[in-house]
């Protein structure tokens, strides 16, 4: 019964570290889409005439991206 408990107690065990690291890349993912979302920002810059075209390609990427492996996830 000692054997019964003690692989139940391990397993329990790896699945709290799994959903942890899930957890964790998770709230990673969300927050490189929450900075992509304020790099994407740069778009209502450059319409008020603010900022140069140079600056929205790679926010929009960043957004892309973080988009994607969010939803990968």
């Amino acid at each position: 019964m000692k054997l019964f408990t003690d692989a139940l107690q391990l397993k329990s065990s790896k699945l709290n570290e799994l959903l942890a690291s899930q957890n964790k890349n998770h709230f990673i993912e969300k927050e490189a889409r929450y900075f992509a979302n304020q790099a994407d920002q740069l778009v209502i810059v450059y319409k008020e005439g603010k900022g140069t075209s140079l600056e929205l390609i790679p926010a929009g990427s960043a957004l892309r991206h973080a988009e994607i492996l969010l939803t990968l996830s």
